[in-house]
């Protein structure tokens, strides 16, 4: 199943990668505040959480390596921020660490894939790759 998912996650197309993306997120308690397009750059969403006002910055890459996730990190990391920072990337190039201090997630394909296993989101997964 999870490879399955995996080689799914890696074959989707943008638009459905940026709406899976948001479905993992907004099952998983964020409230998308922005959207992808105008004259925005980066990042290319941000979520809250209701209630207890966490803010996240998510860059999403349909292809990305090391260079963009320090780059995203280094562009949107504040003294004193609190401000969760994920790097969301579908086909990573190399090797991209994952090892990040609190507050910065670097989600590779294994972990989108997982992350729809875990919200009820393989069913659609799969149907978005015919």
């Amino acid at each position: 199943m999870v490879e399955t998912a995996e080689e799914r996650v890696s074959n989707i197309d943008w638009p459905d990668f940026q709406d899976l993306v948001h479905l993992i997120m907004a099952r998983s308690g964020w409230q998308r505040t922005s959207w992808i397009g105008g004259a925005r750059t980066e990042p290319d969403l941000e979520f809250i959480v209701p209630g207890i006002g966490v803010r996240a910055y998510v860059c999403l890459r349909p292809e990305g390596d090391q260079r963009d996730l320090d780059d995203f990190v280094a562009r949107h990391t504040p003294p004193h921020s609190h401000i969760d920072l994920y790097f969301i990337c579908q086909n990573p190039i190399g090797t991209v660490d994952t090892d990040f201090p609190e507050r910065v997630e670097v989600w590779p394909k294994a972990a989108l894939a997982n992350g729809a296993i875990k919200n009820g989101l393989y069913e659609w997964l799969i149907t978005r790759c015919v």
